[in-house]
């Protein structure tokens, strides 16, 4: 399990979180959402051990999350960032092995390789595998990055993921496939997974729970059938209740 303990953290002079306190819940997917620049990649960051805290600390299994080796770190917890550039001309099945590099000591290429063509065929894009990744159209390379995600935890249970806007760039179709195939992973694992997400319906259909953000301190966190009410989501994101409603049944609608 994860706990942030009374978090802050500050992005130059301004406070972006403050002492928050965040519980992940064990084999179950969490939603972060709200309006930009409130601090929701910011908090993913933290929880996640890659954004240095202010004050506070996030524990994962009752251990300091800095205090893990990375090596150790990177098998128990995997990180799809919001922005992951790669000018060099990897291939797409290059781009995925990385996944596999916190395994590397074990010698076993093969098995690796097997893993990256099953993460690639999950997400729908093995027939890239021998593409340069820069060619790539951004939703092609959102594909590959989170078959690279899934690959380094393929057969970890009770492991950590960490994905920020990972359905961004997909197409509908895409957006439901990767969402399912999370889902999925999340229950054969007992995987811990936490994303941002903006799409309002595809967080409630698809999470466990969510983390709504108004501001630095202002959290609501609560399963997502509960938290995720006209009046919270008219609170956090400043709109009309009545644009919420017509919103939520459109969304609801295109999300069956």
């Amino acid at each position: 399990m994860i706990h942030a303990q009374s978090i802050t953290c500050k992005l130059g002079n301004r406070i972006v979180l403050d002492k928050l306190n965040i519980s992940l819940e064990p084999a179950s997917i969490t939603s972060i959402l709200g309006p930009n620049g409130v601090g929701k990649s910011t908090l993913l960051s933290c929880l996640c051990g890659s954004q240095l805290l202010d004050e506070g600390k996030i524990l994962l299994e009752n251990k300091l999350i800095n205090q893990y080796p990375l090596q150790e770190l990177a098998t128990k917890r995997a990180v799809l960032s919001q922005s992951s550039v790669i000018n060099f001309p990897f291939t797409v099945m290059e781009i995925v092995l990385m996944g596999r590099n916190p395994y590397s000591s074990e010698n076993n290429k093969f098995k690796d390789v097997e893993i990256a063509q099953e993460a690639l065929k999950s997400v729908d894009a093995y027939q890239l595998k021998d593409r340069i990744y820069p060619t790539l159209s951004g939703g092609e390379q959102q594909r590959v990055q989170l078959a690279r995600v899934f690959a380094q935890l393929w057969e970890q249970k009770n492991a950590y993921m960490f994905l920020d806007e990972p359905t961004s760039a997909l197409d509908l179709k895409h957006q439901h496939q990767v969402l399912t195939l999370i889902r999925n992973l999340s229950e054969r694992l007992k995987l811990t997974v936490c994303i941002v997400i903006h799409d309002l319906s595809l967080a409630r259909f698809y999470s466990d729970n969510v983390i709504l953000i108004k501001n630095s301190s202002d959290v609501i966190m609560d399963k997502s059938y509960i938290a995720l009410t006209r009046k919270n989501i008219s609170n956090v994101f400043d709109v009309p209740i009545n644009l919420v409603r017509e919103t939520v049944m459109v969304n609801e609608v295109a999300a069956l």
